[in-house]
């Protein structure tokens, strides 16, 4: 009698087994599989320095001839101004960059003050403001055009305050030279002056020190 209560009880256990299977398994079957087949990690692809990074700019110096042209502009600012050259990579074309800078125009005949603006750092812009019934045009031409001196610059794609320029024709240098010293002729065989040593040697004995 013990041995089939068990067998009965046993056959009880396994209908309701059976049964919740067919109740709770559907129900959670999508769950579980997900579950199982959820993946450990994933790794974006990785990027090259030409789409990761951004130009960021700093305050400089760049030399800008009164005959430079477009593409010299464009290299002088980026040498002057890019803080992060070697981040960008050597593929990376300075030539792709729009430059503005803040320009102060001259103002209209009729107008009682000047007005600035941004505007292309190789074409200029002109824009134009009302007050009251009159509308006033003003102009800024290239910088190119503009005096040596301390300019706002941005990339045109960027809204914000820009950095300081300083923009200049030429690189200022000198050379100090030392009082009261002597330096030797040297002369050739044929007995002219060789100029060469000449110059070596004045540069080697009397001058100090040089800028740059």
């Amino acid at each position: 009698m013990k041995f089939k209560h068990l067998r009965q009880t046993a056959a009880g256990l396994l209908a309701a087994l059976l049964l919740l299977q067919g109740s709770v398994l559907p129900a959670h079957a999508a769950g579980w599989s997900s579950w199982f087949s959820r993946p450990t990690q994933q790794t974006a692809a990785p990027q090259t320095a030409g789409e990761t990074q951004a130009v960021q700019l700093q305050n400089g110096t760049a030399v800008i001839p009164s005959d430079a042209d477009a593409a010299a502009v464009k290299q002088a600012l980026f040498d002057a101004l890019v803080a992060n050259k070697e981040a960008l990579g050597e593929t990376f074309d300075p030539q792709s960059l729009e430059w503005e800078f803040y320009g102060t125009s001259a103002s209209d005949p009729w107008s009682l003050w000047d007005e600035s603006n941004w505007v292309s750092v190789l074409k200029g812009g002109t824009w134009t403001n009302k007050y009251g019934l009159i509308t006033y045009k003003y102009s800024v031409g290239p910088l190119i055009n503009h005096e040596n001196g301390n300019y706002k610059v941005r990339l045109a794609s960027d809204k914000g305050e820009g950095v300081t320029l300083t923009k200049t024709a030429g690189v200022a240098s000198s050379i100090q030279v030392a009082g009261n010293k002597t330096v030797n002729l040297t002369y050739n065989t044929d007995g002219s002056i060789d100029y060469d040593a000449l110059r070596a040697a004045i540069f080697e004995d009397v001058v100090t020190a040089t800028t740059p």
